[in-house]
Parts: C-alpha cells; structure tokens; sequence
C-alpha cells in the first residue's frame, strides 16, 4: 500500500475528506490488498499534526484580527454617535477636534447654527460606511470560523476560504491540485496582504 504521508504532496480535496468526513481512505495513493485502518488514522495524524505546525494558526490568527477589527469599528462608531449627540447641545473644541480627527473636516461654524447643524448630520451620514464594513466583516467572520466550541469543520468552512483566496490570488485554486502546504501559503500570504492593508489604513487616519 502507498499512501501520502505529508502536507507537501497530499492535495487539498483528500485532506478535506479527512478532515470533515473522516474519510482516512483519501490518503491511499494506489493499493494492492486490504487497507489497514490504523496505519491510515496513525497517517492521518501526523499530517494534521504537521499542517498545524506549518500553518502555525493562521487561520485562528485571522479570525482573531478580524474580531478586533469588528470592535474597533464598533466603537469608533459609538464614539462618533455620541459625540455628535453631545454637540448638538453644547459646542466643545475637543468634540469638534476630535470629530475633524476621525476625518469629518467640516467647519462646524458656531455662528451659523443651521449649516453648524447640517454638519453633524453629514457626519452621521458619512459615519454609516462604518456600519456597512462592520457588517461586512462580521459576515466574514461568521462564514469563515467553525460553528460552536468544538465544532466540527465543515465543506462550507473550506469552500469560504478557497473562495477568497482564489479572489486574492486572481484565480480559481482547485483544491484536487493544489497541495495542503501550498494552500497554506496562500493563506499566509493573504493574511499578511491584509494586516499590510489595515496598517495603510491606520496610518492614514
């Protein structure tokens, strides 16, 4: 019997069957009598023992940022809210200051307290694209991660991961040729893409 025995030839879609079937069949290359059970399970172990280590929990890591990301939005909206709640009463320096920051660099003319008014609405309005990709990153997020502690993975988990690193990577990744060590460096690669664009982000507030 020959089987795969590493993330570095093993294709995607048999490492998929594994994982979410249970399917230790999927690691038979070619076979010439009677499959023992525990060889393949003994097999199976140790490669996802070794994708763990490759991928050094990128995934997790992703999710975890994405999770953090979802509350600083969160709160930077909730800040925006309040704050304009507050100068709607009184006109403050450090509210104005602090609104023109998040960059609403609007007059906020005290002595026309219509157009003085008309500025906050713009603010709240503007502020809205902040719900939008909050509501976008939540339903990443939700797509992405297993369902439940202990959860078991899904075909689903995987279909959503290849789906947006084949839209990163500007084609379509087949799982039946792509191995699990190449999968996670796209992964990897994407992950980095990511942080590099939210510190371009930050950087430019």
């Amino acid at each position: 019997m020959k089987i795969y025995t590493t993330c570095y030839d093993l294709p995607l879609s048999r490492f998929i069957r594994c994982d979410v079937d249970g399917d230790y069949s999927a690691l038979i290359i070619e076979s010439d009598g009677p499959v023992d059970g525990e060889t393949l399970k003994e097999a199976w172990q140790a490669i996802h023992q070794e994708y763990l280590d490759i991928s050094g929990a990128a995934q997790d890591n992703y999710l975890l940022s994405l999770q953090t990301e979802i509350n600083r939005l969160f709160i930077k909206r909730l800040c925006i809210v309040e704050t304009v709640a507050l100068s709607r009463k009184y006109r403050y320096d450090d509210a104005i200051k602090l609104l023109q920051g998040y960059g609403y660099r609007f007059p906020f003319d005290p002595n026309d307290p219509e157009a003085y008014h008309k500025d906050l609405d713009r603010v709240l309005t503007r502020s809205n694209t902040l719900v939008v990709e909050m509501e976008q990153k939540q339903s990443q997020l939700e797509a992405l991660k297993p369902k439940g502690d202990g959860a078991k993975v899904t075909r689903g988990y995987y279909d959503q991961w290849l789906v947006a690193l084949s839209k990163f990577s500007g084609y379509h990744i087949n799982e039946d040729v792509t191995t699990v060590s190449r999968f996670v460096t796209i992964l990897k690669s994407y992950i980095t893409h990511c942080d590099q664009l939210k510190a371009q982000q930050h950087a430019g507030r």
